[in-house]
């Protein structure tokens, strides 16, 4: 998009045509917004990968890369017989293939693995179901606790990073040092190592890694756009380097063990994502070793809309909360207040109050940043249609519609915070409003902290979630309407006919997520594939002029500028001469209003009016464009 200033220092006739097509951009993009509604794009799949310009992903700390461990310990898994692929759902070619390979396994082994899995879930189920009764003071719940498919796995990828490089894939020394989770399952490496030695397992990691790789090459672009918005956030770089001051003793002579002197030692800190093709759906294993920092993310994972983003978040936030401990130290039994108030009422809280800090202040991140790019995004939005709007009543609508979205949003965060709240970020709310208060200030948020330990009161955070109730009601009633929608899709997946018209949807969405971060060659190259599934739909042909439309928006070369919108109103044309009168009028409206501007920036005003005329014929149909054709042929032919 071209700036003011840019605009004034070219050449008079420039500016016009580029004001007008950066008026058009944003017409396309409201058009395209208005028939949508307020959807939310879903992930790409694998094989689409993102062509867009990535930094350097290591000056974030951040480093994409398979663990030859996890896909070993992960295979093992796979042989046990676990399939945490829900009922119904395509079973992703990558596991397709890995069965296929395991499918000659030694018949013994698989039954010593499956019996260890299996004991092992029987035991931390009746574990559970031991705590859960003791909480309900003896009663024991109706119906047994069952594992889930995250549980069932997650000692195991615990393990995975206990456990040496293949191949000899050594086992971690039983001590008290090991967690918990990984203890549960130390006794199934032997397992590990007997089913590495005995299948082909060793001999096809080439080509799994090769996988693995190019899920990290899809993960990259979209991490990258992740990362920068969240800095932009918080106004700060992430801390690559810890500093530590050790005590440095004597280790010869009479004065062994005598301390000598402090040294202070650097170690650094990474940001590991890695890319587990055989994770449970949807979910995300986040391990911290030292100042190495792991998210194990499942197939298909989308950075900009997932824990990942609260994983570096924590990244960046443990170091803010280790420098000001002091702070924090002066207000621990302030916090241990509303902790134990907490407990009392049988609700989720750490004993540690440090804890409670940072689990807050990484939730209140995440849903103000989330909150404040999506109201940036609608304000700029809004004042770019006011700004072309001259109808009073159509100014008012646009504000008004503003509003409502703003308010939606504003009460989906105060449902995310209260649900962190619930999972123990009992400061959420608290942190949220602060950040609120410092958003505009300029500065990195670490500036603040101290303020905000200091001016803490427990009291006020005792109430919250009976406070915010009714906000966080109205979001759940709109959660509930999205989650009805989805379950009609699904429930409509046997009618053929249905089930193409979701197929449809679902990759016009895909579309328009690599609209939302510009990827425009990608956008038109999963519209041809389309194409291909879907002939002659008048959707595709008019998604495939916006998108050579808003590809030229920065393009400096008239030529190119040129030749793609050609081709744009001949994506037009066919989006028009392919619709139903009967049913398609909205789109053609659009597509005509899309032509038009298009030919008037060409400098064809008679055919840009009639263009504007055949808009006009079809009527003010709802989701159509009629307003913009009168005002465009206003501007053309005003009334004599």
């Amino acid at each position: 998009m071209i700036s003011l200033a840019e605009a004034l220092s070219a050449k008079l006739w420039l500016v016009m045509k580029r004001s007008f097509f950066i008026a058009l951009t944003l017409l396309l993009s409201f058009i395209c917004l208005n028939a949508q509604g307020n959807q939310q794009p879903k992930p790409t799949p694998q094989t689409q990968t993102v062509q867009q310009q990535v930094t350097d992903l290591s000056q974030y700390g951040i480093r994409i890369q398979p663990d030859k461990r996890l896909i070993i310990m992960m295979s093992a898994l796979e042989a046990t017989g676990f399939d945490p692929i829900p009922q119904g759902e395509e079973v992703p070619a990558f596991r397709l293939k890995l069965r296929k390979d395991l499918a000659g396994i030694d018949a013994e082994l698989k039954r010593r693995m499956k019996e260890f899995f299996d004991r092992r879930n029987k035991t931390a189920e009746t574990e559970l179901l031991r705590q859960i009764t003791e909480r309900n003071g003896g009663k024991a719940p109706a119906n047994p606790p069952k594992l889930s498919f995250r549980e069932q796995a997650s000692p195991y990828i615990s393990l995975a990073y206990a456990m040496g490089q293949p191949p000899t894939l050594e086992s971690p020394s039983r001590s008290d040092d090991l967690p918990g989770d990984v203890l549960e399952v130390l006794d199934f490496m032997p397992l590990v190592r007997e089913f590495y030695n005995r299948t082909n397992v060793d001999e096809l990691l080439p080509q799994y890694l090769s996988a693995y790789q190019a899920e990290g090459d899809r993960l990259r672009p979209l991490t990258d756009l992740m990362v920068r918005s969240l800095l932009a956030y918080l106004q700060m770089r992430p801390q690559l380097i810890q500093t530590e001051t050790v005590a440095v003793k004597n280790t010869e002579g009479k004065n062994k063990g005598k301390l000598v002197k402090y040294e202070t030692r650097e170690h650094p800190r990474d940001f590991y994502i890695v890319p587990d093709l055989l994770a449970v759906p949807e979910t995300l294993n986040f391990r911290v070793i030292q100042d190495s920092y792991y998210a194990i993310v499942p197939y298909n994972t989308n950075p900009m809309n997932s824990e990942l983003r609260r994983a570096y978040l924590q990244f960046m936030v443990d170091p803010v909360v280790l420098k000001y401990n002091k702070e924090i130290s002066l207000r621990r039994q302030d916090i241990r207040r509303l902790i134990d108030a907490r407990i009392e009422a049988k609700g989720i809280a750490s004993a540690d109050a440090f804890v409670t800090v940072t689990r807050s202040l990484i939730s209140a991140l995440d849903v103000r940043q989330q909150e404040s790019s999506q109201i940036i995004f609608l304000t700029n939005q809004a004042r770019a249609l006011l700004d072309r709007e001259k109808e009073p009543e159509k100014k008012t609508a646009i504000t008004k519609e503003l509003a409502v979205k703003k308010a939606e949003i504003a009460d989906e965060s105060i449902a995310q915070l209260s649900d962190a709240y619930e999972r123990g970020a009992l400061l959420a709310f608290y942190f949220s409003d602060k950040l609120k208060e410092v958003e505009s200030a300029g500065f990195e948020f670490s500036s603040f902290f101290p303020d905000m330990m200091a001016s803490l009161n427990v009291a006020t955070e005792m109430n919250r979630l009976t406070e915010n109730a009714t906000a966080r009601e109205r979001a759940n009633k709109l959660r509930e309407a999205r989650r009805a929608e989805i379950a009609s899709i699904k429930a409509s997946a046997n009618d053929p006919a249905a089930k193409r018209r979701a197929d449809l949807v679902k990759g016009l969405k895909d579309v328009d997520e690599q609209i939302r971060i510009k990827d425009y060659a990608q956008a038109e190259a999963q519209l041809k594939e389309l194409l291909k599934q879907f002939s002659g739909e008048p959707r595709i042909f008019f998604a495939l002029g916006r998108v050579l439309s808003l590809s030229t928006e920065n393009v400096t070369d008239e030529d190119v500028q040129r030749e793609r919108l050609e081709r744009a109103l001949g994506q037009y044309d066919l989006a028009i001469q392919s619709s139903s009168r009967d049913t398609d009028q909205a789109l053609m409206s659009r597509a005509y209003v899309a032509k038009a501007r298009i030919l008037e920036f060409f400098d064809k005003t008679e055919e840009a009016i009639k263009a504007y005329d055949a808009a006009i014929a079809l009527g003010n149909i709802k989701e159509g464009a009629y307003n913009e054709a009168m005002a465009g042929k206003k501007k053309l032919a005003p009334p004599k």
